[in-house]
């Protein structure tokens, strides 16, 4: 076995050698385009700094190049990968084959051989990321693990420590990059990225500082109890509210108005832990760089003030769910908005930590297959991919480099591997081979900004996050650039088994100007901008806004892709932003009902010493009437009309209705005897489209005794125990409902109907036509107002009952849309799934803005 590896080992050195040789025998070189960043060469003394070539950002090699860096993450320890007995032979092979595939950059997890490894990198020009972290060998529970007490005195002691020991090693080494010091959060991470976690997981020793925190904020107990809306006497009194902290625990937050300064304070303790370490460490070596490593921008959330705490650049971690693949370019929108976002919250450059595939799903149960996926057993899928994105992360003048996860494969996750377990290439490889030490840099930032997309510091207390509007967003924005990298992107793979080809192809020596040219500049952006461009409002979380920003937003051009103002900063309800500015009115407020008048189709008594209800004298007692008319928010109306008569028997009778359009849900109350009953409708809508639904799954026989808040309980007129079951369906809200036909079963009584209007919460059919782009699909949020409620010179599209879709202020300074065009979740009945015509309506109605 071990000749067969040294054998293995030789060949693949060989490989790499003669690769280089053919190159350089047929004229080609390995070294970079003229005005290209890379490594300058071997270092011998110096270190890695912080930089600029023109306005962009940079790294600079200890001889003062520019230094972009495209690194390979060599997770050798823990990860072992397939091989049993790590030696420093085969460290020094996979160093060897990461050289020969272009990278310049190791990101180095674990540190068995990290002496050696430093000097080998110091010799051979590759910089090292040194991945850490704080917690290792510290005695800590899991959860504790997971979630650090930041203000627990023991753990800041012990890291200072762990980090002497590490420089201790590194410190002197020309190769030294950065130091990552990793990241925890302190909210559980939704990895779908729909959500902001409202539990933070506050430590003892954090909890204790809390009403030290508060002090220093509010200063004065009046203020904290104002905007908390509580009496408190001093600040210790928020520990003691069982509302907020039980059991030495912070409760799920809610829509409360404290939940903004708990998540504030929450991540305040992740930046005081991170500032006092990064000031230990600058001290002992005042010009290490360091950077922190963390998950998916915004969803974390994470600290807004990294350059404050020493942190040098930020270095998020890039996957994708499958759902982002399926969806074409959606994974590239993913990309530029993650690292958008930090470089312009966070005020610093990015490097991507983290960026890799799985081909294949694992032969383990249960199967691990819940991100970062190509095509399921497609390595020229993968490889594609790689050349689209490798030209995107060079493009962006924000970044500072990225690393690709990982040289074999991930053992307890699947194929992520640039190498095959045998040491034979993929594909991926191949690409990599040919493009990582040729693919040019974009050397300056874009021009004007054209677009700032609002992300105010207090959404990230919102209870949802941007994720999933935001990456489509930022596609849409792209477009035109995306298109033209993926037609040199698609002819870069006829040539994944000619590296030579490849490197003379017009992906390696265009993808970057090409998207340079066709960019739209956008930036994020806390507060609301003194420039002229167009401010966006986009994503779940700007349903919080406050007062302030809305009162200068008035004053900008904006287009709302959201339901923006909902709620203020403090989750009290306001007038949403989008009415606010169109001065109109919904016809349907968010959750509307209409009880259907029954009293001329009434034809049975059920209740009172005249009714019998199963047909064997049994009956409802009169009070069953008043419970079906006090039961729930929806305007349920029990009748008895003239005649006695209580409620319809279904004998196949129609009931016409008004015609409404806007209703998304149908709700009755009903009894049955006999037996419990599934109960039929069929909808009949004024365009002649009909449908048949079940209300639920069945109504409940009036004797028996279910749990649930749907089943009504009532008495006979014996004072026994009776049950009445609420139903409800889904109706298409763009039509208008005519008429309802009841089904011919004469065990079933209905004794209340109900529309109710719904603007969100369900998925909502909608088909949307702006000039002839016409997209449908469900989408998860819509308002529709009445179709004269805007006039028609302020209406961009509308709905197919024409109902106003998008729409202007009457000063042509704002648009907004009324229905969510950009939550993508992987459903392909979604609205938004048509990314070019929806890219197509975003260009549109920003333009409509512009001029």
């Amino acid at each position: 076995m071990k000749r067969t590896v040294l054998v293995l080992a030789l060949i693949g050195t060989l490989a790499a050698v003669l690769a280089v040789a053919r190159h350089v025998m047929q004229g080609e070189s390995f070294l970079p385009a003229p005005g290209n960043f890379r490594t300058s060469g071997p270092w011998e003394s110096g270190r890695f700094k912080m930089g600029m070539a023109g306005n962009r950002p940079i790294f600079l090699d200890p001889n003062g190049k520019p230094f972009y860096s495209i690194g390979m993450v060599y997770a050798y320890d823990p990860e072992a990968g397939p091989f049993a007995e790590l030696t420093w032979e085969r460290v020094k092979w996979d160093l060897e084959a990461i050289k020969a595939h272009g990278f310049n950059t190791l990101n180095l997890y674990g540190d068995k051989y990290l002496p050696d490894v430093l000097v080998w990198c110091d010799r051979n020009g590759i910089a090292v990321v040194l991945r850490t972290s704080y917690t290792d060998g510290l005695d800590l529970s899991s959860d504790r693990r997971e979630y650090p007490d930041f203000m627990d005195r023991r753990l800041r002691e012990f890291a200072a420590q762990r980090y002497d020991t590490i420089l201790a090693q590194a410190t002197g080494h020309p190769s030294l990059l950065a130091v990552d010091m990793d990241q925890r959060w302190l909210f559980p991470l939704d990895w779908s990225g729909s959500l902001h976690s409202g539990e933070p997981k506050l430590g003892p020793a954090a909890l204790e500082y809390f009403p030290v925190w508060l002090e220093e904020r509010f200063r004065d107990i009046s203020a904290l109890n104002s905007a908390w809306g509580r009496s408190y006497a001093s600040f210790a009194d928020a520990l003691g509210d069982p509302d907020i902290i039980r059991d030495g625990k912070i409760l799920p937050l809610g829509k409360h108005p404290w939940r903004l300064d708990v998540v504030e304070y929450t991540l305040w303790t992740i930046d005081d832990f991170i500032r006092e370490l990064s000031s230990a460490l600058k001290k002992k070596d005042p010009g290490l760089l360091l950077t922190c490593t963390t998950e998916h921008p915004e969803v974390a959330p994470f600290p807004l003030t990294p350059a404050k705490a020493g942190i040098d650049f930020i270095a998020p971690v890039h996957y994708n769910k499958k759902e982002w693949y399926d969806r074409d370019w959606i994974a590239a929108g993913k990309a530029i908005y993650e690292s958008r976002w930090h470089f312009d919250m966070q005020g610093l450059p990015v490097y991507i930590a983290e960026t890799g595939w799985r081909t294949t799903p694992l032969d383990q149960w249960p199967r691990v297959t819940n991100y970062a996926f190509a095509r399921p057993g497609d390595e020229k899928h993968l490889a594609g991919m790689y050349l689209r994105q490798n030209a995107l992360w060079n493009a962006m003048p924000w970044m500072v480099g990225w690393a690709h996860f990982k040289m074999y494969d991930k053992v307890s996750e699947g194929d992520f591997g640039y190498l095959r377990d045998n040491r034979t290439e993929k594909p991926v490889s191949t690409a990599g081979r040919a493009t990582n030490a040729f693919l040019q840099v974009a050397s300056d930032l874009p021009a004007a900004n054209r677009a700032t997309i609002l992300y105010p510091r207090y959404a990230l207390a919102s209870e949802k996050a941007g994720m999933r509007q935001l990456a489509t967003l930022a596609y849409c924005l792209e477009e035109d650039a995306l298109s033209g990298l993926e037609s040199l992107a698609t002819e870069a793979e006829s040539y994944l088994d000619d590296a030579n080809a490849m490197m003379r192809s017009a992906y390696v020596t265009s993808s970057v100007r090409t998207l340079s040219e066709q960019w739209y500049a956008f930036r994020f952006a806390s507060e609301v901008p003194e420039d002229p461009g167009i401010v966006v409002l986009a994503g779940d979380p700007l349903e919080n806004l406050s007062r302030t920003d809305r009162d200068q937003l008035k004053s900008r051009r904006t287009v709302s892709f959201s339901r923006a103002g909902v709620q203020d900063e403090r989750c009290r309800a306001t007038e949403p932003w989008f009415l606010e500015i169109a001065g109109a009115r919904p016809g349907l407020s968010a959750s509307e009902s209409f009880a259907i008048p029954l009293a001329g189709m009434l034809n049975h008594d059920a209740a009172g010493s005249r009714g019998n209800f199963d047909g064997a004298g049994g009956a409802f007692q009169d009070a069953a009437l008043a419970t079906v008319s006090s039961y729930s928010a929806m305007k349920f109306s029990a009748v008895e009309n003239a005649a006695g008569l209580d409620n319809i028997q279904c004998l196949g009778q129609t009931l016409s209705l008004d015609g409404k359009s806007g209703i998304s849900e149908l709700h009755a109350v009903v009894a049955v005897h006999g037996g419990d009953v599934a109960l039929p409708l069929e909808l009949l809508y004024d365009d002649g489209t009909r449908e048949t639904k079940w209300l639920g799954v069945a109504a409940r026989d009036w004797s028996s005794a279910p749990d649930g808040d749907r089943f009504l309980r009532v008495r006979d007129m014996r004072g026994g125990a009776r049950v009445m079951t609420h139903l409800s369906t889904t109706v298409h809200p763009l039509r208008k409902l005519k008429s309802v036909l009841l089904p011919n079963d004469p065990a079933i009584h209905i004794f209340a109907l109900t529309l109710v209007a719904r603007s969100e919460g369900t998925m909502i059919p909608v088909a949307v036509d702006m000039g002839g782009v016409r997209i449908e699909g469900v989408t998860a949020w819509a308002v529709f107002l009445p179709s004269d409620a805007v006039p028609a010179d302020r209406v961009l599209a509308r709905f197919s009952d024409g109902r106003p879709a998008i729409i202007l202020s009457e000063d042509k300074m704002h648009a907004a849309f009324l229905f969510d065009l950009l939550t993508w979740n992987g459903s392909r009945t979604m609205i938004s799934r048509d990314l070019k015509s929806v890219a197509e309506i975003v260009r549109r109605v920003l333009k409509s803005v512009e001029s």
